[in-house]
């Protein structure tokens, strides 16, 4: 089989356990919704960091991840779909994603349970010009 072959391989097997780790999740996650915020990210980042584990990222951080009062934006360039895991998996947060990442099927559902903000990347027509 050609090296090609073996990535694809790869990828699907880690996308495969990324879907079963998830699935796990939201059964854990589900009945934190009632609880504060605090408890709900601790969950999230459980997930990221098992989500990670189990595809066998190889997660590296340089620097400490900025703690104490107030808020902080992470500003990352996105890659691919382990991105939200490995970065989740650093720090407690809330993430950022284009409106229609909220209708995607199964990636909707998880963005919008763990409390995801949703952008529109497109200008109202009325506000063109202004």
């Amino acid at each position: 089989m050609s090296r090609s072959v073996f990535g694809h391989l790869r990828a699907g097997r880690r996308f495969a356990t990324f879907l079963l780790v998830s699935a796990a999740f939201a059964a854990l996650f589900l009945p934190t919704i009632v609880l504060p915020r605090p408890v709900q990210l601790r969950v999230q980042r459980l997930w990221c960091v098992a989500v990670a584990w189990a595809a066998a990222l190889d997660v590296r951080a340089e620097g400490v991840p900025v703690t104490g009062p107030g808020s902080v934006l992470y500003v990352v360039n996105h890659v691919s779909y382990f991105d939200i895991p490995a970065l989740g998996g650093l720090v407690d947060a809330a993430f950022v994603a284009k409106s229609e990442v909220a209708s995607w099927p199964l990636f909707g559902w998880f963005a919008r349970l763990t409390g995801t903000v949703f952008i529109p990347r497109h200008r109202d027509r009325g506000q063109e010009g202004r």
